[in-house]
């Protein structure tokens, strides 16, 4: 669709993706707060520090502002710049690997121009939290990857039913195990045959609160089993393929 005049947008945002474009210019793939996942022309960000002031890096918090295109989906960059810097996490390897993950998600699940300002707030936050308290091991990283995991599920309308099984819509009593199929997105009882994964009472209840943003936080020893029940998830949808 052509537009007869260019309009402007200031946006908070969360950089997804750069890439090198032509000899001197970057395209930006952000995150925003009011317009959804866009990609951006950033002309001579390469050639020009002082062009966006170093600004476009990844886990800080962006203040942008950008023009929309006259047709496509390509916007432009006119403005950059740090709003909220996290110099804790761009300092420890364990934060940004995690961090890293959780953004290559929404990368890859969210469409363009799709606003989820609630997905937009969850990842900040997510960032924020990475900054104010890195993870302490590999694990504690994978236990709050897992949990942001599950909300992102949750917000992409992808969330596993955890409190019934999935066949019959029998409840499962929140002291009990449970036995879950990613794929099939959810727990199944004994009597409908069950599933080839095991979870326990207390990450079942656990995953459930994630799931709602309440993160209660999982043991060391129950972080690497959330997570692949997540990625599982994400690759029955697509996303870790893309």
């Amino acid at each position: 669709m052509i537009r007869a005049e260019l309009h402007h947008h200031d946006v908070d945002a969360l950089l997804l993706r750069r890439t090198d474009y032509g000899e001197s210019d970057l395209i930006v793939t952000v995150l925003t707060d009011s317009l959804g996942k866009i990609a951006l022309l950033a002309r001579g960000a390469r050639k020009s520090q002082r062009r966006f002031g170093g600004s476009l890096q990844p886990f800080h918090g962006l203040a942008l502002r950008v023009t929309e295109p006259r047709s496509g989906e390509l916007f432009h960059l006119r403005e950059a710049q740090i709003k909220t810097p996290r110099l804790t996490l761009v300092a420890d390897l364990t934060a940004m690997t995690t961090a890293g993950r959780a953004l290559n998600w929404v990368r890859r699940a969210l469409p363009p121009q799709a606003v989820e300002r609630s997905t937009f707030v969850s990842a900040d936050g997510f960032l924020a939290q990475l900054d104010e308290n890195p993870p302490k091991t590999t694990l504690d990283g994978e236990a709050r990857l897992g949990e942001f995991g599950l909300h992102l599920l949750y917000q992409l309308g992808w969330a596993l039913e955890l409190r019934r099984c999935i066949r019959c819509g029998k409840s499962c009593p929140e002291t009990s195990s449970a036995t879950l199929n990613p794929e099939l997105g959810g727990i199944i009882c004994r009597s409908c045959g069950g599933a080839r994964i095991r979870i326990s009472a207390d990450v079942r209840i656990a995953m459930v609160a994630a799931s709602f943003g309440n993160l209660e936080g999982f043991a060391a020893s129950d972080a690497t089993q959330v997570l692949d029940i997540v990625e599982a998830t994400l690759n029955h949808h697509g996303i870790l393929d893309a």
